[in-house]
C-alpha cells in the first residue's frame, strides 16, 4: 500500500471489516502487513514558486502507518518495512507473525492490487507467498486479504479471486469468507479464512467412525467429530467463527441432512434448520449448547487432547 490511498473510503470499508471481525472472532492483535511503498509527492505552486507539502500535512493526511492510533480490541501494529525484495519481505513478514505479544490474532495483507494475475507486479501477493504466511500462522488466527477489481468490462471478479485465495491456502471450495461494501466502496472485496486446530490421529479416528461425507471440508469434519463425541450442539455462528464465512451459510456446507450433522444449530431455536424429525439426532434437544466461537474453540480442544 501507498500513503497516495490512505484514508480515503476503501479505508472506511477495510477497517471496518477488521474490528467487527476482531469482535467476532474473539481476535487480541492485528498485524498489517502494508506492502509499504512510499509515496513521492508533487509540489505545491505558490505564486509561481514551488513549495513541498509541509510534513505535518502529509502526516495527518497521508501517513498510512497513523492506523497504529486506532481504538479497538485487537492492537494494530503494522509492518513499516518498505517493500523490495519479495523473499526479503516474506521473511520480515514470518518474524513479526512469530514475534507477536498475543493470540489469536488477525494477519492482514494488504497490497495495492491484490492476488497475482497472469504478470505480477510489486502490487500483487503471489500464491506462493500466501501459502507461505498461512503456514506460520497458529490455530485461531485470521488471515485476511485486500483485493481490488481486477477487471472494468464487468466480468466477474469477486468469485474467481476468492476461489484463487482458497486454493492458495488449500481451503475446499466455499471455506473462505468475503467482506465487503458495496455501497461505499464497490471495487474492494475482502477475503478472510481461519487457520484451524490440527486434527490428531485419535480425532481422525473419531471422525471416520462418526461419518463418512467425503465433500464435507475437513475443518467441519474435525467439528463434527467432536459435537458427535461429546453430544454437544454448536451454533451457526459458533461454527462459522472457526472456519470463516457467514453463519447463515454454514447450514449448506455441513453437507446432506443427517443425525451427525445435527448438532449445529439456530441460536434462537436449539435446532438445525430445516430438519425433519428422522434427521435429528435423539439425543439433541438435551444435549448441552456451545454459542461461541471461544466455546468451541475450547472444546475441541479438548476433544484433540482426548
Amino acid at each position: 500500500m501507498r500513503d497516495v490511498w490512505y484514508s480515503d473510503n476503501r479505508d472506511l470499508v477495510k477497517w471496518g471489516v477488521l474490528v467487527e471481525l476482531a469482535t467476532r472472532h474473539g481476535a487480541r492483535h492485528t498485524l498489517q502487513v502494508l506492502y509499504y511503498r512510499p509515496t513521492q509527492w508533487p509540489d505545491l505552486e505558490i505564486d509561481g514558486e514551488h513549495a513541498a507539502i509541509p510534513e505535518s500535512v502529509r502526516t495527518h493526511f497521508r501517513q498510512a502507518t497513523r492506523i497504529c492510533e486506532l481504538q479497538c480490541s485487537a492492537k494494530v501494529e503494522v509492518i513499516e518495512d518498505t517493500f523490495v525484495d519479495r523473499n526479503a519481505y516474506l521473511e520480515i513478514v514470518r518474524k513479526r507473525i512469530r514475534a507477536r505479544a498475543a493470540s489469536p490474532g488477525i494477519v492482514f495483507l494488504d497490497p495495492d492490487t491484490g492476488l497475482e494475475p497472469r504478470n505480477p507486479g510489486p502490487e500483487h501477493v503471489l500464491g506462493s507467498e500466501l501459502a507461505a504466511i498461512w503456514r506460520e500462522m497458529t490455530p485461531g488466527d485470521l488471515l485476511v486479504f485486500y483485493q481490488h477489481q481486477t477487471n472494468r468490462n464487468g466480468d466477474p471478479w469477486i468469485e474467481p479471486k476468492k476461489a484463487q485465495f482458497e486454493r492458495a491456502l488449500t481451503l475446499s471450495a466455499g471455506d473462505a469468507g468475503l467482506a465487503r461494501a458495496p455501497q461505499i466502496a464497490a471495487d474492494v472485496a475482502f477475503f478472510f479464512a481461519q487457520k484451524r486446530y490440527e486434527a490428531r490421529p485419535a480425532m481422525e479416528r473419531l471422525n471416520s467412525e462418526v461419518f463418512d461425507e467425503p465433500t464435507v471440508s475437513p475443518a467441519i469434519q474435525e467439528i463434527l467429530g467432536c459435537l458427535n463425541r461429546t453430544k454437544t450442539r454448536a451454533t451457526y455462528a459458533a461454527v462459522a467463527s472457526i472456519i470463516g464465512g457467514l453463519a447463515r451459510g454454514v447450514g449448506q456446507r455441513l453437507g446432506p441432512r443427517r443425525p451427525e450433522a445435527s448438532w449445529v444449530v439456530s441460536t434462537t431455536t436449539g435446532l438445525p434448520s430445516g430438519y425433519a424429525p428422522h434427521d435429528i439426532h435423539p439425543d439433541l434437544k438435551t444435549s448441552p449448547l456451545v454459542r461461541t466461537g471461544d466455546e468451541l474453540r475450547a472444546l475441541l480442544k479438548r476433544c484433540m487432547a482426548g
